[in-house]
């Protein structure tokens, strides 16, 4: 975290640099800050994948899954062969018990990345309901 606030403090909108430093915030269980950083990123480039990739992860753990699906789908525009934002759009529809959606969605993420296992088992228990 350090290095990362050293890049902030010499260049103050590396967006890459917020990125990574919320994605730290994330793994320590600090949705907010991590939230805080996506969102200055955001202003700095706003149509950039990985932030808005981010930004649907955070609005998911913190349970805003309207939120979540619309940057996800902004993500998918920007890229719409990126088998993670498949993925994780199958799993927040999954969620919201809106089978026919995740199915479409994690199919193109094993399209896309034959070896994703997790997508297979979200693809299964899509199926299955």
């Amino acid at each position: 975290m350090y290095l990362l606030n050293q890049v902030l403090r010499l260049e103050p909108n590396h967006f890459k640099a917020k990125v990574n430093l919320g994605i730290i915030y994330e793994k320590l269980g600090n949705g907010p800050k991590a939230l805080h950083q996506y969102e200055d990123a955001m202003r700095d480039n706003p149509r950039e994948f990985r932030i808005l990739q981010n930004m649907g992860i955070n609005m998911k753990r913190a349970g805003k899954f309207n939120d979540a699906l619309n940057y996800y789908r902004c993500a998918i525009d920007l890229d719409p062969v990126n088998s993670i934002v498949h993925y994780n759009t199958g799993i927040l529809h999954n969620i919201r018990s809106e089978y026919p959606e995740a199915i479409a969605h994690l199919e193109k993420s094993i399209e896309h990345s034959k070896d994703n296992v997790y997508a297979f088992l979200a693809l299964g228990d899509a199926l299955e309901r």
